[in-house]
């Protein structure tokens, strides 16, 4: 019984011992923790060298799950990391302005 008990509180200590030290780590609402050993979190990557502006966008959710998987796979081919966000952004620099253009017409054809 005494091993038992010897056991048992060398398991809390070590317990103990792991959450000592991880105060600087946040909840990330997921049951995991994120930060780095400052108390920072990791930065993302630059993947724009220029100025930049955000946009919060909604969409369809058959959308997202579209570009969610075509990220995915693009991920695992190119063995980088490519997100939806990339993926967005090079629809509208080769499509942005035939887009426009679309819409302009669309409209013009109503008013006249």
């Amino acid at each position: 019984m005494r091993e038992v008990q010897s056991q048992d509180k060398n398991i809390r200590a070590r317990g103990r011992a792991e959450v000592q030290g991880t105060e600087h780590l946040r909840d990330d609402g997921r049951g995991t923790r994120s930060g780095d050993i400052r108390g920072h979190k990791m930065s993302r990557p630059i993947k724009l060298n220029c100025d930049t502006r955000s946009y919060n966008l909604t969409m369809r959710q058959k959308q997202w799950d579209t570009l969610s998987r075509k990220a995915d796979e693009l991920t695992r081919l190119t063995r980088k990391q490519v997100s939806v966000a990339d993926i967005i952004r090079l629809c509208i620099d080769m499509h942005g302005s035939d887009v426009c253009d679309e819409i302009e017409r669309r409209y013009r054809a109503q008013t006249y």
